[in-house]
């Protein structure tokens, strides 16, 4: 078993993978996925990658075309995004692309936004948008920071829980 393989993010938005944590919470904790398609006002594109990208940082289980809130889900979705941001960011980290980004900033230090943007499109993340919501993952979980002159900088985390 050599090659260890890194699971893909799915490129949703934060906030679309939010809104999804926040209607499964309010619809009891598990729905028929179907269900959720209509109680969620995003393009089902959107959702599936909403979905996908819950899943992928184990916010929401699939079982039998049911979406079911895991315990960090239900974090979120009663508390805010700094109830989960560590669990999470933690979790982002381990993923392509953001686990190469983050090896790329602690070779270098920083990097600039422009390389960034590549590192993702030789990814697979050559939409904008894509690149967009990636890149705003990492900044609102603290990975790292991007400065006013387009910077990416390793994020100070603070020690303290």
């Amino acid at each position: 078993m050599g090659e260890h393989h890194r699971p893909q993010f799915p490129p949703a938005s934060l906030d679309q993978v939010a809104g999804l944590v926040r209607v499964l919470y309010a619809m009891g904790g598990r729905v028929d996925a179907y269900k959720v398609d209509e109680e969620v006002e995003i393009d089902l594109g959107d959702l599936s990658l909403a979905i996908e990208a819950a899943k992928a940082l184990g916010l929401v289980e699939a079982e039998q075309g049911d979406l079911q809130l895991t315990e960090l889900g239900r974090s979120w979705a009663v508390g805010d995004l700094d109830d989960v941001k560590g669990e999470l960011g933690q979790r982002l980290a381990e993923m392509s692309p953001f686990a190469e980004l983050l090896k790329a900033l602690r070779e270098r230090g920083e990097v600039e936004l422009k390389e960034v943007e590549e590192l993702l499109c030789s990814s697979g993340y050559c939409d904008e948008a894509a690149i967009r919501r990636l890149i705003n993952w990492g900044v609102r979980l603290r990975l790292f920071e991007v400065t006013p002159d387009d910077k990416v900088l390793p994020a100070e985390r603070p020690k303290q829980k």
